[in-house]
Formats: C-alpha cells, structure tokens, sequence
C-alpha cells in the first residue's frame, strides 16, 4: 500500500494490518454514533405530550394484552427480517435491555403495536422511560430466535414449537409486603404485579385502609392479611395463610414504618419499645418465621433509611432502629448463604410518602421540613414511591443475582455528599 503525493510511502505489512484495524474501528464509531442520532430523533419525535389522564389500570390491561400476544407467537422461521421492541426499562416486561422478537409472522404487527401502546401510557405515567422501534436485523435466524428465548437450537430449518415464552421478571414469583396498605410497600407491591408477579401478600394494620388498598391493586393476584408485624399470633397468622394458600414464598419485603421525632431527655420507654418493637423485632421475626417457606434462592429486602447513616435532631431511636436493619442484612446474607438466599437492604431519602407528611405538627411545619429535605438532595427534589418500588423490583428479581449484602441508597444523593 502506497501513499503519499510524489514521494509515495511504503507500509509495512504490520502497518498495513493496524491502518486497517483503525479504519473498522472508525467505521464502527461512526455506525454508532449514527444510531444514537436515530435514537434520539425516535425519542423525540415519540414523546410528543398527551394531556390524557392515564391510570395504573390502563397500563396493567396493555402489559396483559402484550403478554398475551407474546405468548401466541412461537414459531421460528428462517427469515431475517423482525420486529424489535428495545427498552430502557422494563416498560415490556424484560430487564434493563431486553429485547423481544417477534420473528416475521402474522401475530408480529400486532405486537408492535400493542407494545407502542404499553410504552406510550408507560412514559405518560412517568412509570418507565422506555423506546420502541422497528429493525431489520442482520444476523442469522439461528441466532435471533435463541437471542428471544424461543428456539432451543442452532436449527435454521422449518418452523416448530418451542416451550411457552416467559419475559416477566418476576414470572411465577410468590411476594410478601408488610406494611403494604399504602406508602412505599403499596407502591412495591403493585410494582411486583407490573413485573409479572403470580401472587402478592400484603400486610397492614389498619383493615380498612388494608382493604381499599387492595382494591386500588385491582389484581385477583393479590391477598391483603391484616395484622401487625410486631404481634407474633398475627405472623402466626399471615404464614399459616400464605401456607395454605401457595405453599412458598420467593420475596420478602420486610417494610416496617414507624418513629416520631422525640428529642434526647424526653425520650419514654413506651416511645423506644413502639419503635423498636416494629421496627426491629418485627423485621426480625417477619424473616425468621418466613424462613421455612422461603424457597431456595429467594431473595430478601429490608427498608431501612438514611436515618442509619445520617443524625438528625430527635431522631435518635428511628435512625437506632434503622442501623440495626443493616446489620441484620449483613449477618443473614452469611446465614443464609448455604440456601442461596440473597439479602439486601434499601434505604430510601425523603420519599414522597403519607408518613413524610405527617412529619410536622402543622401544615407550615411540614412545609419547612419538606424544603429542607428538597434542598439537602443533590436533585433538589423529594423522590417518589414509584422510583423507590422500582429499586426494590431489582433486588427481588434475578437481575441482582449477584448482588446481596448491599445497602442501595434511593436517596437523590441526600446521603452521599
């Protein structure tokens, strides 16, 4: 290879090879960033604002219908072209990246229509953020039906039938919630029927707000016991219904919240024992009694707080009591290693939350609090329950398979500046 204008250049062989190794690497940057620029346009030109008001309902009914279409479509054939449903999130029902493929068939418009609908209402509710586009996929068919899960083989011949197509995350999962009437428990368990749940147990101690709770769940999949987590004839309770009804438990959520503000010097034994009583004996037998139906490999959250890690005026027995739930994940993800069974806890900022506005003793001080905690995030904002439920989807399903023993911080930064 020669180059050059009147004094050509010889290139070496190893030259030659390593100019042609960086002219592929610059084709390949450029195909890159030639996608990213198309992303972003899809981007744009989809999320074009609707002023609709669109509820959990109407998302739960798109998940169902795309799930179902999924479902029908099961035959690999040997054609390249396809119908891709990328997401960022888990708007379609994978984790973060999956993708589903519908290889040519009647039943592929259909599903990338159904899943358009499900992102759009998905990025509407701020649930997900998620993109759709459509692809022609230049690999072999052998390797984009196993890339979907639903060929078993190298085989590029005639089509067949392989087993059924499961992309939930949580697929065939049996959930426990305590504390699930409202707040950030409702919000997981309502989070873990998006994913694909089989079943969702939650707990509360107050029936009626336990009722209309899982009446706004709207899923046959759910069952709400009423009980508190501190009593241990009510745990009795909740286990001999989870027993009789499913027979194991894949998840627990051990979601206890209580605690006042109670400044040191007129702290009470009655104010330490309500707390820890909840907050500590309560996680504590919730997951010791959980244990027999547990299954091998299951996974358990705590919810702790930055209360753990950071001090605030009066807020010595809460923040005690949530320092105490993390060394509880640490211990027990040794003591349950042998079982494969994962623990983790999250500790949640100031999340937007009925007890957050309870806080104060009046409307002006809950404002004063609630400032002051926007400004002490990196985000200058208080999180949602939907954010925090999204977080503990990721450490109940596979997704976190390598990940236990951890506190993950869902806390706009509070805690770590």
């Amino acid at each position: 290879m020669r180059f050059g204008v009147g004094h050509p250049t010889v290139l070496t062989n190893h030259q030659e090879q390593c100019l042609v190794e960086l002219l592929k690497n610059l084709e390949f940057i450029a195909l890159r960033l030639m996608k990213v620029v198309v992303m972003k346009l899809l981007r744009c030109v989809k999320s074009v604002a609707v002023n609709a008001k669109v509820t959990r309902e109407e998302i739960a009914a798109a998940h169902r219908d795309l799930t179902e279409a999924v479902q029908v479509d099961n035959q690999c054939v040997t054609s390249m072209d396809c119908v891709a449903v990328p997401t960022g999130s888990r708007a379609c029902g994978g984790p973060n990246g999956y993708v589903i493929y519908a290889i040519k068939s009647s039943n592929a418009e259909k599903i990338r229509l159904l899943a358009q609908k499900t992102v759009q209402l998905e990025r509407q509710y701020n649930l997900e953020n998620s993109v759709i586009s459509i692809c022609s996929m230049v690999m072999p068919p052998s390797v984009l039906c196993n890339q979907a899960n639903k060929c078993v083989s190298g085989s590029t011949s005639s089509p067949f039938v392989p087993a059924p197509f499961k992309w939930e995350d949580l697929t065939e999962k049996i959930a426990l919630v305590t504390g699930g009437s409202e707040g950030i428990g409702f919000a997981a368990a309502h989070q873990f029927i998006i994913e694909g749940a089989e079943h969702v147990f939650i707990t509360g101690r107050r029936q009626q707000v336990l009722d209309e709770a899982v009446k706004k769940l709207g899923n046959n999949n759910v069952t709400g016991i009423q009980g508190d987590v501190s009593n241990m004839a009510d745990l009795d309770k909740l286990y001999s219904v989870i027993q009789k009804e499913k027979g194991r438990l894949d998840i627990v959520f051990a979601n206890p919240a209580t605690g006042s503000l109670i400044a040191l010097g007129a702290i009470t034994e009655k104010d330490f024992d309500d707390v820890f009583n909840v907050n500590v004996k309560g996680v504590l037998f919730t997951v010791q009694k959980a244990l027999p139906l547990l299954a091998d490999g299951g996974s358990i959250i705590l919810c702790g707080s930055i209360a753990a890690v950071k001090g605030y005026p009066g807020n010595s027995v809460y923040g005690a009591s949530k320092a105490a739930l993390r060394s509880f994940a640490r211990t027990w993800t040794v003591d349950l290693k042998d079982r494969k069974i994962r623990v983790n806890i999250i500790q949640p900022g100031p999340i937007d939350t009925p007890a957050l506005a309870r806080l104060g003793r009046n409307e002006e001080e809950n404002k004063t609090i609630l400032d002051t905690l926007k400004a002490a995030t990196v985000m200058n904002r208080i999180g949602s329950t939907d954010e925090l439920a999204r977080a503990v989807v990721f450490l109940a399903s596979d997704d976190s398979s390598y990940v236990t023993g951890i506190a993950l911080f869902v806390d706009g930064g509070y805690a770590q500046i």
